[in-house]
């Protein structure tokens, strides 16, 4: 089973980010006659080491619509994943997230979107998931976010150190009734599939095991491997989005950069906390959000937060 280029250990994770990229959470009210988009760019440098794997994301968002909108999203990871060095920019506004109480951070944000300034929150949302929510994004405004994260993997002796560049362009329509929040948009039934023409036996594992699964869930499309089985680019609709997905392999494969030891502590302990008696949860808890604050990590009582020292209006004009 592991032969299949699918069941690489990186190729679930990296389509499972992908497509929550394309599935945001987008709230706000748009005019019957208003003609709103939001584009997309992602790009996501992925590095395996053992059972070691880095994150690298960029992302950057533009709200063409005319109103200014809530953008969130949730992403898939290991509840011992880390992030750190988050960073977002508006327009000319530059914010560096700090690592807080998550109550704390929770509260701020809201307080902050609540007095229309654009906030960035990343927090963890149960054991299996991380939230990202950004807003408020001004009309016509840009919003570029960076994080990094790590998580740790069953290691698989099958596969040797590896890495994969991605780059993800999208487009999502948005003109939802006067009032009604904007919802998410998902792909239509029905339609066909991407179709692989290029034979993908030669192609790195990684980068074939990801082409493989996005294939099967674009809604329409067309996917090609280049001649030299390193570079791979989809085009199609995949989540409800028009999408183009560029898959680079480099040439020598980067691995990724040993994780902080207290990240293994934090893994260690969170692993234990879920094992242990609620009596001895409290103790751990405490343990755990010390060594979050202390060297940035996410925890589920730690989080980034970066907040604007502008107004969404006032970013828009920057």
């Amino acid at each position: 089973m592991l032969a299949r280029a699918e069941f690489h250990p990186l190729a679930g994770r990296v389509v499972g980010w992908l497509l929550a990229l394309l599935r945001p959470d987008v709230r706000g009210e748009l005019a019957p006659d208003d003609d709103g988009v939001l584009a997309q760019r992602t790009d996501l440098r992925v590095r395996q080491r053992g059972a070691q794997v880095s994150f690298a994301c960029t992302q950057w968002v533009e709200n063409r619509s005319p109103r200014a909108l809530w953008v969130g999203w949730t992403l898939p990871r290991p509840f011992d994943t880390s992030a750190g060095a988050v960073e977002v920019r508006l327009g000319t506004l530059a914010m560096h997230g700090q690592i807080e109480r998550r109550a704390i951070a929770e509260d701020d944000a809201r307080r902050a979107w609540g007095d229309g300034r654009s906030a960035l929150l990343l927090c963890q949302a149960g054991w299996g998931a991380t939230s990202l929510a950004g807003g408020w994004l001004a009309p016509r405004a840009t919003m570029e976010v960076r994080s990094e994260h790590r998580c740790a993997i069953d290691p698989c002796a099958q596969f040797a150190d590896t890495a994969l560049d991605v780059q993800m362009d999208g487009t999502r329509r948005l003109a939802p009734p006067c009032g009604i929040p904007i919802g998410r948009r998902m792909a239509g039934r029905g339609a066909s599939r991407a179709q692989v023409p290029v034979p993908l036996s030669e192609a790195p594992a990684v980068l074939a095991g990801v082409l493989s699964r996005l294939s099967r869930r674009a809604a329409a499309g067309l996917a090609l491997c280049s001649a030299a089985r390193d570079r791979a680019i989809l085009r199609g609709v995949l989540e409800g989005c028009a999408a183009r997905i560029l898959l680079a392999a480099p040439a020598a494969a980067e691995a990724a950069v040993p994780a902080p030891p207290a990240h293994d502590e934090v893994g260690r302990l969170l692993r234990t906390y879920r094992e242990v008696s609620p009596a001895e949860r409290s103790s751990l808890a405490r343990q755990i959000t010390d060594l979050g604050l202390r060297h940035g990590l996410v925890t589920p009582w730690t989080a980034v937060l970066a907040v604007g020292e502008s107004t969404a209006a006032q970013v828009a004009n920057a």
